[in-house]
């Protein structure tokens, strides 16, 4: 099964005008859409693509938020990772719903299991507008099914490691993200849809892209030197059904070692950049401050990241851990820890020192001598 889609294209006939028993009651405003019922209009919308011999060929067209879902899932669905964590999490009942979010990254509901997406425009009329609009919803979505397929294998934020582990547990998981979604890029650009991979060679990502790109192309220069000396080598992997449970046919044994290994040189690059990293601290960052309003218990704890909970963050659907072989260099060597932004070091001093003093008097006081004469021992700690 393949689908090219030129510039991140949609199709003319728009998909609630399909004459699908799952297209009638799928498009109440606001509400969040089963991915199982999603995935089933994408595979119809991938039926279009082999029959209909304009498709990919008009204007971007949404006819609404829903129609975007459809859309992206069909596009990532092309790639190996998309697809089979999209199948697999339809098996855990998610669903994915789209809204106008403060913040341009996605939310995730773990208890709920809803996935909700920036539609990052204002609208889908000015999404089908922009293709650097559509790329970032891409990555968003890319970084989303990453964030379900985490949930499902028991991959969390935990509150109660030290504040150090935490920012290095922040950085590992945005970083794995990140490089799912660039390889579903890649996987794309090879099939003809480059647009999404230049829009995040152009973006913050780009520092990473490319290096990742030179990887990959040449990946895939020694696969078609050995398929010329192994003519009946068949590489292609089909799983329809995801890789949970899936039956892969005629798997590459290459496959998994030569994604394990780039992602494993991938990594420490991600870590040692000093822009992506300031942005995920800073999040990070902000989330402590959050937990710290309601209480200082809420910002961390006492435990310690453990190399096992590294093992489950990077295992990838079929591949296993692509972290193991680095998997104690990254919790030992202090490269990977350093805070490169002075403002983020401030903020995060701030942060520790607001958690060893009281929010709140016990009793409040209009009068400072008598303040003083209830609690002299903690006047210095009072703000």
């Amino acid at each position: 099964m393949s689908m090219i889609l030129s510039d991140l294209s949609f199709p003319e006939p728009i998909l609630r005008d399909h004459d699908d028993e799952l297209a009638g009651d799928l498009y109440d405003e606001g509400d969040a859409i089963a991915l199982e019922d999603l995935l089933a209009l994408a595979e119809d919308l991938t039926y279009f693509a082999d029959h209909d011999q304009n498709y990919g060929k008009g204007r971007t067209m949404f006819a609404c938020d829903e129609d975007i879902l459809v859309w992206g899932l069909a596009i990532l669905c092309e790639t190996q990772i998309g697809r089979a964590m999209a199948y697999d999490a339809r098996f855990e009942e998610w669903a994915l719903e789209i809204d106008d979010l403060d913040q341009p990254h996605y939310m995730l509901d773990a208890q709920l299991r809803i996935l909700i997406l920036p539609r990052c425009a204002a609208s889908y009329e000015t999404l089908a507008r922009s293709a650097h609009d559509r790329s970032r919803f891409l990555l968003e979505m890319a970084r989303g099914l990453r964030a379900i397929w985490h949930s499902m294998t028991g991959v969390y934020d935990d509150r109660q490691l030290n504040i150090d582990d935490q920012i290095l547990w922040a950085r590992l998981r945005q970083a794995d993200q990140d490089l799912c979604a660039l390889k579903m890029a890649w996987e794309l650009r090879t099939q003809g849809l480059t647009n999404f991979w230049r829009q995040l060679i152009a973006s913050e990502l780009g520092d990473i892209a490319i290096p990742a790109g030179d990887i990959w192309a040449e990946e895939a220069d020694r696969d078609a030197d050995r398929d010329a000396d192994r003519p009946d080598r068949d590489h292609a992997i089909e799983c329809d059904e995801g890789l949970i449970g899936g039956d892969a046919k005629n798997p590459d044994e290459f496959g998994a070692a030569k994604l394990c290994e780039s992602f494993s040189v991938l990594v420490p690059l991600w870590l040692k950049n000093v822009t992506l990293t300031n942005m995920c601290d800073h999040h990070t960052l902000e989330a402590m401050d959050r937990r710290l309003q309601k209480s200082p218990l809420d910002v961390g704890g006492e435990k310690r990241l453990k190399v096992q909970q590294l093992f489950m963050l990077s295992d990838i659907p079929g591949e296993g851990s692509y972290l193991a072989p680095i998997a104690y260099t990254l919790l030992f060597r202090p490269e990977f820890r350093q805070l490169h932004d002075k403002l983020n070091e401030s903020y995060l001093q701030q942060i520790l020192e607001e958690c060893s003093i009281p929010h709140a008097l016990p009793i409040h006081f209009n009068d400072e001598n008598l303040k003083r004469k209830f609690f002299p021992s903690h006047l210095d700690k009072w703000v």
